[in-house]
């Protein structure tokens, strides 16, 4: 999620400069259910990178309301009446916030929830926003300290055995760019990005080559599930 140039599997692009990164579990994600997450939260003055967890928390939590008179969804996906401790199923709350992608809102649910209850979640809320390439830079700049648009950002909120919380945060525009520039499907290309966030909030990592390589045999794997291939680069490489 680092780099702007591309999306996580082309060649070319220097070792150390892969797209997909997850924030540290100690960074709080922005409320991603409504119009407070991500454009408005980041419109004002005084939050600043030094922010406790807590802090950040509860900043996510305030959010919550508003959020959910947006999306119109009983409660938020990180409120407290939707917790991941207060529900016996694993939810997948979709917050689109673009027009570019006719989003396919049963599939990105399913792919989520396939990820997480193949890795032992069977429980908990998760929220996966639709956003444009600003947006997702805002939240790059704020959560990693990178000011470039990314692809996919993902957020694990809570954790615990069977039970999660967290958000993916998708640019849209960059997978209908990545999708155009490399002859891909952009449903697929999206579909991709949301599969790999919800890889990262199950623990996968891809930093190093043979974490890389897992990665992106569960990715082709998940993709096959729902009837999409992509073009990846060897796992030793990454896009530029």
């Amino acid at each position: 999620m680092s780099a702007a140039r591309g999306s996580a599997y082309r060649s070319g692009q220097p070792a150390g400069k892969q797209r997909f990164r997850q924030p540290r579990s100690s960074d709080a994600a922005p409320q991603a259910a409504g119009e407070s997450s991500p454009r408005a939260r980041l419109r004002g003055k005084g939050r600043k990178k030094s922010r406790g967890p807590q802090g950040k928390q509860a900043a996510i939590r305030s959010a919550s309301s508003s959020s959910a008179k947006v999306s119109g969804q009983k409660g938020s996906s990180t409120g407290e009446q939707l917790g991941p401790l207060a529900v016996d199923e694993l939810e997948v709350h979709i917050a689109d916030h673009q027009s570019r992608l006719k989003i396919d809102r049963v599939l990105v649910r399913r792919a989520v929830r396939q990820v997480l209850t193949d890795y032992g979640f069977h429980r908990g809320v998760l929220t996966v926003a639709l956003v444009g390439d600003r947006a997702i830079r805002r939240l790059n700049r704020l959560f990693l300290g990178e000011d470039e648009p990314t692809d996919v950002l993902s957020f694990p909120l809570e954790k615990a055995p069977g039970v999660i919380e967290g958000e993916i945060i998708v640019s849209t525009e960059t997978a209908q760019r990545e999708a155009q520039r490399y002859d891909n499907d952009p449903k697929a290309e999206l579909l991709l990005y949301v599969v790999h966030g919800a890889l990262h909030l199950a623990g996968l990592d891809d930093q190093r080559l043979r974490d890389r390589r897992k990665m992106r045999r569960e990715e082709k794997r998940y993709l096959r599930l729902f009837g999409y291939k992509i073009r990846m680069a060897p796992s030793s490489t990454t896009r530029p």
